[in-house]
């Protein structure tokens, strides 16, 4: 999942998600990247298009 905005808005937003996903046991790993390369994004990006077609 591929969460973008303010680094403030973005770390809330994950935790709360984690939170709750940690209630019914379903976290696999968290974690937030601020400024990211634009060729890391186009990466998860083309990674995600490939997992799901």
């Amino acid at each position: 999942m591929i969460i973008q905005g303010d680094i403030g808005a973005v770390q809330a937003a994950i935790e709360t998600g984690e939170a709750t996903a940690r209630k019914i046991g379903k976290v696999l790993s968290v974690h937030v990247i601020a400024r990211t390369d634009e060729g890391i994004q186009n990466t998860f990006l083309v990674n995600e298009t490939l997992n799901n077609p």
